[in-house]
């Protein structure tokens, strides 16, 4: 869970204990793997609509195979997005966010396609929620930078503040 992460992190390093407030830090950081917003090599490429139904078929052989894979649900819901599939998106970003609940590329995905089928109730609270990961995200990076600096590891506390700085605000991206 990235809140107790988090407050982990913080408690230790509010209490002098950097070692284990950085070991938190990077552990919430994990919770946020990079995700790669690639297609699939299996998947890529197609240009007819005969390839793109073909796509979504090896895609889906994927999900029924691997359904606790959130990258699959997601890229199946971008394969779904370009069939015209708005529904079918939506179910295979809300089955990423099942698997792996604070990813930030299904739940930013998810409230573009809310948006995208005007319900904007649903898509304003979406991103209200894309926009908390992101800022907890943030939070753990600027906590580990201040525990390398604590640490006395001033070099790796200004390249984790760098990678913080490149970071771009996804919540705007997808739209």
């Amino acid at each position: 869970d990235l809140d107790v992460l988090l407050a982990l992190a913080n408690l230790y390093l509010q209490t002098g204990r950097v070692r284990e407030a950085s070991n938190q830090y990077q552990r919430a950081l994990t919770v946020e793997p990079d995700f790669v917003d690639e297609p699939l090599p299996e998947t890529d490429g197609f240009s007819d609509p005969d390839q793109l139904l073909e796509a979504v078929e090896t895609l889906e052989e994927l999900v029924a195979k691997y359904p606790a894979a959130p990258a699959f649900h997601v890229h199946l819901g971008d394969l779904y997005v370009k069939t015209g599939n708005q529904a079918g998106a939506v179910e295979q970003y809300r089955a990423a966010l099942e698997a792996q609940p604070d990813l930030l590329e299904a739940t930013v995905k998810l409230g573009t396609q809310h948006l995208r089928m005007g319900r904007y109730v649903d898509a304003a609270q979406t991103f209200n929620r894309a926009v908390e990961l992101n800022d907890r995200l943030m939070l753990a990076f600027v906590g580990l930078a201040i525990a390398q600096h604590a640490a006395g590891n001033q070099k790796e506390a200004l390249a984790t503040l760098d990678l913080a700085a490149s970071l771009e605000p996804v919540s705007y991206t997808h739209l």
